[in-house]
């Protein structure tokens, strides 16, 4: 069997396309796959360091402005839905599956109308304009929010799965992680991130919470900064005499599946994935949504966890009034309360989101 995967942009486009490519060929290990992105976005250094093959389109957001950049972004869509017939006519697949970005647009577009089987998986809670275009041309949409549904096409289509998540975050040894970061094992630990570019407002906010660190005092805390902000995040706590043996303020960190494996609260950004890997490991979360998501897709994220009674939300614009020491004080100290959040984090998680899509659109692709 052939299958294209095409998504880019960010990260939660590009690892939900490589965890399900994954579990594909664990299913059916003579699959041959490609994968369509950009050379802009991090698919162009993640795919093939992984060893696929990937091709690229060139393919950009449209202007909302009537105009000269309006005329060129449907000259070069018109282009990219070319050069994915060219892909597709060549590569001759069986199934082709979007996971978001505007460059899944064309690849399975072009493909639905030359009757290949396809598919989409959208991550958030309100499906991006992309997919709602697609919706209407797929197979089947793999939907990691039910709520997704409420703004697709045709409900017959629709399958909640879950988001998919890195095997890798499941298969960590606890015993190794606390090594790994030199705590305890009897101790709570909180992990903090803004997301691999990291997020200035949760850190300034933090500094906050350093200066009243004997507040939630025994904790151990994990706080990646992103590389952008370490600097000034190091700069701001210097004069506090911070315990580094419990406390580790880092730029970045790829042993995330560590932390998240031993962290008792964290405090994220609401993006799917992250929500995703933090639910199939029923972990407690105060979620901070990115203010300026398309279509506020991250508040609706968190407000999905609230309802679930899975976590606890902070607004951005919030941050400033010292509700994140509030809301760290009132879980962390409370054993019942972060327990009881753990278990409903833990039931609103599918871990096993990645082999439920992969068998589902192996079927579609036989029928």
């Amino acid at each position: 069997m052939k299958v294209i995967i095409s998504g880019g942009g960010t990260g939660g486009h590009i690892y939900p396309a490589v965890t399900i490519a994954q579990k594909i060929l664990e299913l059916q290990p003579d699959t041959e796959i490609l994968f369509v992105g950009t050379k802009e976005g991090l698919e162009s250094s993640i795919v093939p360091k992984l060893g696929y093959n990937i091709k690229y389109l060139q393919v950009e957001g449209f202007s909302r402005q009537i105009g000269l950049q309006l005329l060129k972004n449907i000259f070069t869509a018109i282009k990219s839905c070319f050069q994915a017939y060219r892909y597709i006519k060549d590569f001759r697949p069986e199934l082709v599956i979007g996971t978001g970005g505007y460059v899944c647009g064309p690849v399975v577009l072009i493909a639905s109308l030359c009757g290949v089987k396809t598919c989409i998986q959208e991550q958030n809670a309100v499906a991006g304009v992309t997919n709602k275009i697609l919706s209407k041309f797929v197979d089947k949409v793999f939907l990691g929010y039910s709520e997704a549904a409420f703004n697709l096409g045709n409900a017959q289509k629709n399958i909640f799965t879950g988001n998919p998540i890195r095997p890798s975050i499941l298969k960590v040894d606890k015993k190794d992680a606390y090594k790994f970061f030199g705590f305890s094992d009897q101790g709570k630990t909180l992990l903090i991130s803004g997301g691999s570019r990291g997020s200035k407002s949760i850190n300034t906010a933090m500094v906050d919470v350093y200066k009243n660190i004997d507040k939630i005092e025994g904790v151990q805390i994990i706080h990646i900064t992103g590389k952008l902000d370490y600097e000034n995040v190091l700069n701001s706590v210097a004069d506090l005499q911070l315990d580094k043996t419990k406390i580790k303020i880092l730029p970045y960190l790829h042993e995330m599946d560590m932390a998240l494996n031993i962290a008792d609260l964290a405090i994220s950004r609401a993006g799917a994935i992250a929500i995703a890997e933090l639910t199939a490991l029923g972990v407690a979360s105060i979620l901070v949504p990115y203010p300026y998501a398309t279509a506020n897709h991250q508040e609706l994220n968190a407000q999905a966890v609230v309802k679930a009674g899975a976590g606890l939300m902070v607004l951005d614009s919030e941050l400033g009034k010292g509700l994140l020491l509030d809301k760290i004080i009132e879980l962390i100290n409370n054993d019942k309360k972060l327990i009881n959040l753990a278990m409903k984090a833990k039931k609103l998680g599918n871990p096993n989101a990645a082999e439920d899509i992969a068998l589902a659109a192996l079927r579609i692709a036989k029928k």
